[in-house]
């Protein structure tokens, strides 16, 4: 195949991008079971090491054994509530994972995230704003 003598940039990047989005979408299968889904290739991915740094300034460092990632995106109602819930596996304790939330409707909003239970979470915010929110644990 003969590239082009001129290529322009903004395709260079819609390379990059199909690349990556392909590699997303197909993942790894790192647990053996021969996934073909989208959603099966995610859920093999191995996740990186997470630590807990404990609760004083100086960090413990302490490895979590089966760390997990969760994150979504909710629409918040009823004054600013979006309960999450039938997070499955679920975690270990209500304390061995942690959230964060950005309000992705207008980024000066605030928004917080409490660990109703091993399984579910509550997203507070601004009315009915949209919200991103990610959970680190085991």
């Amino acid at each position: 195949m003969k590239w082009p003598e001129k290529i322009h940039p903004a395709w260079i990047l819609v390379l990059c991008l199909v690349t990556v989005a392909a590699a997303t979408v197909v993942g790894v299968d790192r647990g053996g079971t021969g996934a073909t889904t989208a959603a099966g290739a995610r859920t093999n991915l191995a996740v990186p090491n997470v630590s807990y740094c404990g609760t004083s300034t100086t960090c413990s460092n302490t490895q979590q054994s089966s760390p997990r990632i969760i994150w979504g995106v909710a629409t918040l109602s009823g004054g600013g509530t979006a309960v999450i819930g039938s997070i499955s596996p679920a975690f270990t304790s209500t304390s061995s994972f942690g959230c964060t939330c950005s309000d992705s409707t207008a980024s000066v909003n605030a928004c917080n995230v409490q660990n109703t239970s091993t399984s579910s979470i509550t997203v507070n915010g601004h009315t009915s704003d949209s919200v991103t929110y990610t959970c680190v644990g085991n």
